[in-house]
């Protein structure tokens, strides 16, 4: 699969962007949050996985990022759990804007 529109920023419902210490929020940011939170009952196996695939989106600058079906299966995960508290509104985005919400 392939996470899309990486470098988009999140916004408001006017459209404005939501910024955090004065930074526009990205979505491959609030992705590599989420997954670096992880979620209960995390296998140490899950552990690695999940701060490999959340330093891979930070450190790259590419808009489109592939990820193999087990590390979407384990972003899902972590989404259940949101230990961040992200409102939907930016959960809602990143989920359309990367195409999650159409993966399988």
């Amino acid at each position: 699969m392939i996470l899309a529109k990486m470098n988009e920023t999140i916004r408001d419902l006017k459209g404005q962007p939501i910024k955090v210490d004065e930074k526009e929020l990205r979505v491959k940011e609030v992705l590599a949050n989420i997954i670096a939170s992880g979620f209960m009952d995390m296998k140490p196996l899950d552990n690695v996985r999940a701060y490999q695939l959340s330093s891979r989106l930070i450190s790259s600058d590419k808009e489109n990022i592939e990820v193999n079906q087990e590390n979407v299966e384990l972003i899902k995960k972590c989404f259940e759990t949101n230990r961040n508290g992200y409102l939907p509104i930016v959960i809602g985005q990143v989920l359309l804007l990367s195409g999650l919400e159409n993966s399988k």
